[in-house]
């Protein structure tokens, strides 16, 4: 990832040192939130079919994210510059928004309120907790909902902006699937939360602890914008549009969506060296 820059190097060399032989060298690894988002558009009941515009985030040790812009699927790695990933976005109080939504920073956040050690047992996650009553336990959910807001509407604002990336070299090019470009003022059908944030996020008994909090703190940071069309495309009066935050019980997603960028990367490898090779005759 981001904190391993050589880390594909690495994986190679250590693959070579065992001993296994690679019928060709591993082009590019995709993110979390590539995976999950193909996931979610692949699947028969993924969440990202048939609308053209999503956000997608994922909650689990850290924060997935992809966007899906005019029918395309597009990972923040190729958005660098433009959108700043959960773990370098700080927030009130000096954290990031990573550590303050992902169930693995809850966790650690309840751990150190309620002075217990890590890893904690499923019995303790503050979900269930915070389902029983225990208020320390409600508190880190609560602070979870703001940082959900938070980071959805400062996308909401970047896709207001639009972006196109900057020209690269042919090699750099053909690494990827194609250049990203966002149109201004992009707005988004669908805000899909998915992995094991989505699991909290649907389950009925923490609404009241989390969901409703989500979308109300969303609504008022929709308004404080002060962008007329921000509110009339996400808002109806004072509250979240209906199903525009939307629970995504698919956990498989990311294993499906690694191997449909499989498939599709090879599809792409295979088309392009049929149209450069020359006629069978």
């Amino acid at each position: 990832g981001p904190r391993i820059p050589d880390y594909l190097d690495r994986l190679q060399a250590m693959l070579a040192s065992a001993g296994l032989v690679l019928s060709r060298p591993i082009a590019r690894l995709s993110s979390d939130g590539e995976a999950c988002a193909y996931g979610e558009e692949m699947n028969a009941q993924g969440a990202l079919r048939g609308v053209a515009c999503v956000y997608f985030l994922g909650g689990g040790t850290g924060i997935a994210e992809a966007l899906k812009i005019e029918g395309k699927i597009t990972g923040l790695d190729a958005l660098r510059g433009f959108l700043r990933k959960a773990w370098q976005m700080e927030s009130d109080g000096g954290r990031n928004i990573e550590d303050l939504l992902s169930p693995r920073g809850m966790n650690a956040a309840f751990a150190q309120a309620a002075r217990k050690k890590l890893p904690l047992e499923a019995s303790d996650f503050p979900e269930r907790r915070a389902a029983q009553g225990d208020k320390q336990a409600a508190a880190v959910l609560r602070r979870a909902a703001e940082a959900l807001a938070e980071l959805v509407v400062d996308r909401m604002l970047a896709l207001r902006h639009g972006f196109r990336e900057p020209e690269r070299s042919p090699a750099k090019a053909s690494a990827g699937r194609g250049k990203a470009k966002i149109p201004p003022s992009t707005f988004l059908g669908r805000i899909v939360v998915g992995q094991r944030l989505g699991v909290i996020l649907a389950e009925p008994d923490l609404s009241r602890l989390f969901r409703d909090p989500a979308e109300e703190v969303l609504a008022r940071r929709i308004v404080a914008t002060g962008d007329g069309a921000l509110r009339k495309h996400y808002l109806e009066g004072s509250r979240l549009r209906p199903g525009l935050l939307t629970p995504s019980l698919l956990r498989a997603a990311p294993t499906i969506g690694a191997a449909a960028i499989e498939v599709l990367d090879s599809g792409a490898a295979a088309d392009s060296r049929e149209a450069t090779s020359p006629p069978p005759f």
